[in-house]
């Protein structure tokens, strides 16, 4: 940070934030505090209370990235919901895999559901919090109707993309991002065979090694390249939705289709991979904090940056237009 000009201070979020400055930017990864917040904790919800006051009070602030809009993708319906209704949906080569909340124990109500949303199978099960618990990475992978009473309540059930077991890891940085392959669950079909049950961070850890994935080719880097237009007009349309700066998405390519499969979002990934992140992070910090406080980049049809204090400083709202196929 010092090569950039910036002094780098940790917070103590036991003392009063106004003790600890004067601050020109906040740099934070509220998600595990938010969502014990959410389940009751009542050290995190003092926290979070706290730092929204603080933000509230002091707008000038830059914090990466606003609360408001880090809640957004803690949920995994509502992120899925997010990016289906932007102007990614209106699109041929990028989606959504056909998804559906499931809230019942009832397998045959479930199956329903599935039928009612034209979801076949394989399905992939996901805890509906997408962050802080250990639990928002363990997984379901169902290949039939027999294997819905298997799965935990509430969830969101997915349909299985298959993809040739590779994985791509989009790191969002400001306005760059950063590309990495990764291993991915191998191409199944539906059949009676009992669900498997998965940590999905052990399948997609860079040297992972599972009878679920398979080993990524030695050049998979050049290997079904994504073009580069459409990844920069999903970055785009993804940051504009999202109000965020840092966020990484996991993108699939469909077998035999091509098309982009997006299949996760989060905010402030690990960005393993991305060569000199702190440099860059310090970087894009810089740049912010030196420039004047532009238009917040967030419209919606009940605030106005007028009437609506911003708790961050954001790129202005870009028109859009998709890239030909």
């Amino acid at each position: 940070c010092s090569s950039h000009g910036l002094e780098l201070v940790k917070l103590d979020f036991s003392r009063p934030l106004e003790e600890q400055g004067p601050l020109s930017a906040i740099v934070h990864k509220f998600c595990d505090i938010l969502v014990r917040a959410d389940h009751g904790d009542a050290e995190c919800q003092r926290i979070t209370a706290d730092f929204e006051r603080f933000c509230k009070a002091h707008p000038e602030v830059l914090v990466l990235d606003p609360l408001e809009n880090v809640r957004k993708v803690l949920n995994r319906y509502r992120q899925y919901k997010l990016v289906e209704q932007s102007k990614l949906g209106s699109t041929d080569w990028v989606f959504i895999p056909p998804f559906v909340e499931l809230t019942s124990a009832d397998p045959q109500e479930n199956l329903e559901r599935l039928g009612s949303h034209a979801i076949q199978f394989p399905i992939v099960c996901k805890p509906l919090v997408s962050h802080g618990m250990k639990k928002a990475h363990q997984m379901c992978l169902v290949f039939g109707p027999g294997g819905l009473g298997e799965v935990p309540v509430p969830c969101v059930a997915q349909q299985f993309v298959a993809h040739d077991a590779r994985l791509l890891k989009v790191y969002v940085l400001g306005p760059h991002y950063y590309l990495t392959w990764r291993p991915s669950l191998r191409n199944f079909t539906a059949g009676d065979q009992p669900s498997i049950c998965f940590n999905s961070q052990d399948i997609s850890k860079p040297h992972s090694s599972s009878p679920l994935n398979a080993p990524l080719p030695p050049n998979a880097a050049e290997e079904a390249q994504p073009c580069p237009q459409k990844l920069r007009f999903l970055v785009d349309v993804v940051r504009q939705e999202l109000g965020q700066l840092l966020f990484g998405m996991d993108v699939i390519v469909e077998k035999g289709t091509g098309r982009l499969c997006i299949i996760d979002v989060n905010n402030f990934p690990g960005y393993d991979g991305v060569a000199n992140f702190l440099d860059k992070l310090s970087a894009l910090l810089a740049e912010l904090v030196s420039s004047e406080p532009p238009d917040s980049g967030i419209d919606t049809s009940d605030s106005s940056d007028e009437r609506k204090p911003q708790m961050c400083r954001t790129p202005k709202k870009l028109h859009l237009r998709p890239p030909h196929p």
